[in-house]
């Protein structure tokens, strides 16, 4: 059974030390490793409406989804950024 790392990241520098903390002990145990990266934002205001809440218009709708996608974009471009030294060919 291949052996996996759990590596939790807020793209932090104690989530740096962690990542090659973990690094070093699954080239030692020849063990995969996972990523796990959890966003935690605030809404922008008041006009987007974090909780559910089937009454929101379409328009708030509309507005909190484009919101969430551009979350995530710029998220995942900042997680690209953090994981990019850690990138190596696989054997």
């Amino acid at each position: 059974m291949k052996k996996n790392i759990l590596v939790p990241v807020d793209l932090s520098k104690y989530s740096k030390a962690g990542m090659e903390t973990a690094l070093k002990i699954a080239k030692k145990t020849d063990a995969e490793l996972s990523v796990v990266h959890i966003i935690e934002e605030k809404a922008p205001s008041a006009d987007i409406n974090t909780t559910a809440d089937v009454t929101l218009s379409q328009m708030v709708q509309n507005e909190r989804n484009k919101y969430l996608i551009e979350l995530m974009r710029k998220k995942q471009e900042e997680l690209t950024t953090f994981l990019a030294p850690y990138q190596f060919d696989q054997p």
